[in-house]
């Protein structure tokens, strides 16, 4: 018996999951091996939880959950259950505080959200040593090009004369 994947739109979860790991460069196998937020909760009316409903808007789908950039911050990726245009900002991401009662929200395109949840699902692999972190290559100066000092044929040249 196949478990039924959920939709969100036309397309399914599964399917925005592949993309996301495709696009965070990730092998299912590492995947597999993250250690991943699935439940936050706010109080005991208010649950954040992978696969549900967002908490009073039973519209939204929560996709997923990360420890957020500060310690008392989580993030929440939030998926509209009924089709939009990938190129309108209905895909949203909260930034819940657990020590100051607040949230931010952020809404941005369907292509934007895959790469800010790829972004995080490649922190927290570094943060779990699934992968290492990458060394930046220094860019070449504008113009393409390295320069280098060439030498002056016949040497340096000579000081001008003073002028009197």
């Amino acid at each position: 018996m196949n478990p039924v994947v959920p939709e969100v739109g036309l397309i399914s979860v599964a399917q925005l999951s592949e993309m996301i790991r495709e696009e965070a460069g990730l092998e299912p196998e590492e995947l597999k091996q993250l250690a991943i937020v699935t439940r936050f909760v706010v109080s005991r009316e208010i649950t954040w939880e992978v696969g549900k409903d967002a908490p009073g808007h039973p519209t939204l789908y929560v996709f997923a959950l990360f420890q957020g950039e500060a310690d008392h911050d989580v993030t929440a990726y939030v998926i509209p259950r009924e089709a939009k245009d990938p190129g309108e900002r209905h895909w949203l991401r909260y930034t819940l505080n657990r020590a100051v009662p607040t949230l931010l929200v952020e809404s941005m395109t369907r292509s934007a959200f895959l790469s800010a949840v790829a972004t995080d699902l490649v922190a927290l692999a570094i943060d779990q040593g699934v992968l290492e972190e990458e060394e930046e290559e220094e860019e070449p100066p504008a113009g393409g090009g390295t320069l280098h000092a060439l030498p002056t044929p016949g040497g340096p040249p000579e000081p001008s004369p003073a002028v009197s």
